[in-house]
């Protein structure tokens, strides 16, 4: 089956990249040109409707602490509450050496707002579940603006910034398709060679409360939920259920 040739080649992926220490990151400073940049991603959006970016950028120098580090692979800026970050870097490393681009910059508002389902009833949009953009093509725009979520979102963002996107197909299953990979490649990366099945029941009983809440092709939230559990039937990948996982509180896209 497909699914299995897939992991096969993303499984040995990984495995060349774990047999490596992890990249150094080191300190660096935001810049002039930074701030510039941040400011201008403060601004309104057809994405972060709920304003989270520029409630942090409001809240700079009080609650919200600011900070930037290098490695090899790329740069991150990181807007964060409190005086302490989850220690993310190995992971984020790693994720940006697998992709071997260059010029990446990625501006990361690390807002806690969980993704939600809304009250039944009510439309389901970007406020609930987006998370990051970028300019395809170019991975000096990366902008992420969640905490829950942020390793799936950055290698969602990547693969826009990779040009991997197919212009001949229309933007829901462009991206539906690159919801698909960038949850494979996590799963793989962080739950192992089966890492896999978390994620496909995460995916069956996210779906089933979207199906039950009218969601189909076309809803906004298809193409990141149902549209990209599609993809992944037709690569093959057979269907789990549910297991313990439970019914879903949340609208967290990933199970990792």
């Amino acid at each position: 089956m497909a699914y299995k040739a897939f992991l096969e080649v993303i499984n040995e992926r990984i495995k060349e990249e774990l047999d490596k220490p992890a990249p150094v990151w080191y300190d660096d400073e935001v810049s002039n040109k930074d701030m510039r940049w941040i400011e201008q991603q403060g601004q309104d959006s057809q994405f972060d409707v709920g304003g989270l970016r520029s409630e942090m950028i409001g809240d700079l120098g009080k609650n919200v602490h600011i900070l930037a580090k290098s490695c090899s692979y790329g740069r991150v800026i990181v807007l964060h509450y409190g005086k302490q970050l989850d220690s993310i870097w190995d992971l984020w490393g790693r994720i940006l050496r697998l992709f071997g681009l260059h010029n990446v910059r990625i501006v990361w508002f690390a807002h806690p707002k969980p993704r939600l389902f809304p009250l039944k009833g009510q439309i389901i949009g970007p406020v609930h579940v987006n998370g990051g953009y970028c300019m395809p093509c170019n991975p000096n725009t990366i902008i992420i603006y969640r905490k829950e979520d942020a390793a799936r979102v950055l290698i969602h963002e990547l693969l826009h910034a990779a040009c991997t996107d197919d212009k001949k197909k229309d933007i829901q299953d462009i991206e539906a398709e690159t919801e698909a990979w960038a949850e494979l490649w996590l799963a793989q990366l962080i739950g192992g060679p089966n890492g896999w099945k978390k994620q496909r029941r995460w995916m069956r009983i996210q779906n089933i409360e979207l199906a039950e809440r009218g969601i189909i092709r076309g809803s906004y939230p298809w193409r990141y939920t149902i549209g990209k559990e599609l993809v992944w039937d037709k690569w093959g990948f057979p269907s789990l259920g549910t297991g313990a996982l439970g019914t879903p509180k949340s609208l967290k896209l990933g199970a990792y």
